[in-house]
């Protein structure tokens, strides 16, 4: 997932000064179960971090494996912040063994 797990945000991509992503999840068959008790835990922990101004769980509509994390944070500091923090370094090598590929993050820039 990632290269050894480290996430690096490159500060030139987003303007302003909020910063939004969605990260797209598939679980291996059989393991969705357990990946949504370990995104429940990330959700929990994130939501209560320095600029967290949302950080939401979401089912694709017709892909039961397949889940999406939206996230907004104030400042770019904050989310790379979170990137390092011991849970969501914690959920990246926990919820490894439950993806059936590495998470997709995509970086949202506001155009309206």
């Amino acid at each position: 997932m990632n290269g050894g797990h480290n996430l690096h945000f490159d500060s030139a991509r987003t303007p302003g000064p909020v910063t939004t992503a969605v990260s797209i999840l598939q679980a291996k068959q059989g393991s969705e179960q357990l990946l949504i008790e370990e995104l429940g835990r990330l959700v929990r922990c994130s939501r209560q971090e320095a600029g967290c101004l949302l950080f939401d769980l979401y089912r694709i509509t017709g892909r039961s494996s397949t889940f999406a994390l939206h996230e907004v944070w104030e400042i770019r500091e904050a989310m790379e912040a979170h990137s390092r923090n011991f849970h969501t370094t914690k959920f990246r090598m926990t919820a490894e063994k439950y993806l059936a590929h590495p998470i997709k993050i995509l970086e949202l820039e506001e155009m309206m």
